[in-house]
């Protein structure tokens, strides 16, 4: 009798991995559309996810290698190694938003003191 739940791509004998589409979907989203997005808020929130849902199936592959799809883990990796990097770049992306709204916040602060003092004089 066959395992009817196993998807097409796992071999017999193998195990198949749940998350490892999702995984490489969110990855790559992390990292083109979602440094494009509000600051890089947008690749921190897609980043975060990958990495939660491949977490399992990641160290389930560390304790049996040899037990699961060459290529479903190809995928889960790729999609782990992508949201590491949209993670890093959205994370930079913000740390820049940051720190420009700081410095022109602390621009405008100072020309409104200027402007009282020139009124003043």
């Amino acid at each position: 009798m066959t395992d009817q739940t196993a998807p097409l791509d796992t071999p017999p004998g193998q195990q198949p991995l749940r998350n490892h589409t999702a995984a490489l979907v969110l990855g790559i989203l992390s990292i083109v559309p979602g440094i494009c997005l509000v600051y890089g808020i947008g690749g921190v929130i897609m980043g975060v996810i990958a990495l939660v849902i491949s977490r399992d199936d990641y160290a389930a592959i560390k304790a049996n290698p040899e037990g699961y799809n060459p290529s479903q883990v190809s995928s889960l990796k790729a999609g782990r190694v992508c949201a590491i990097v949209g993670l890093s770049l959205s994370g930079l992306l913000m740390l820049v938003a940051i720190m420009w709204l700081v410095l022109f916040g602390t621009m405008i602060a100072g020309m409104g003191s200027m402007l009282q003092g020139i009124e003043a004089q």
